[in-house]
């Protein structure tokens, strides 16, 4: 999957996802894990306007001592919400 920013009408720039993708309800949940899997677990949620990457300098912290899951919200970031559903 593919996210494309194209604000600028001669220019795109191209990001891929970098986790996990799980089908949810018609959507898909887009999610990371970081951390050796040992650590006590820790979700990440971000806010409104934002995506699991709002976490990036956290989590590398973080992963020393948790298993950190961040998890971007169904409509941001690579996550997908279901089609009937509203914004």
């Amino acid at each position: 999957y593919q996210l494309y920013c194209l604000n600028r009408p001669k220019h795109s720039i191209e990001f891929n996802a970098k986790g996990k993708l799980t089908p949810v309800s018609g959507g898909r949940v887009h999610w990371t894990v970081q951390g050796n899997g040992n650590g006590p677990s820790l979700i990440c949620i971000h806010g409104l306007l934002g995506n699991s990457d709002n976490f990036y300098a956290l989590t590398k912290h973080l992963e020393k001592t948790y298993t950190v899951y961040c998890v971007d919200r169904p409509g941001s970031g690579f996550s997908r919400r279901a089609p009937e559903t509203s914004a």
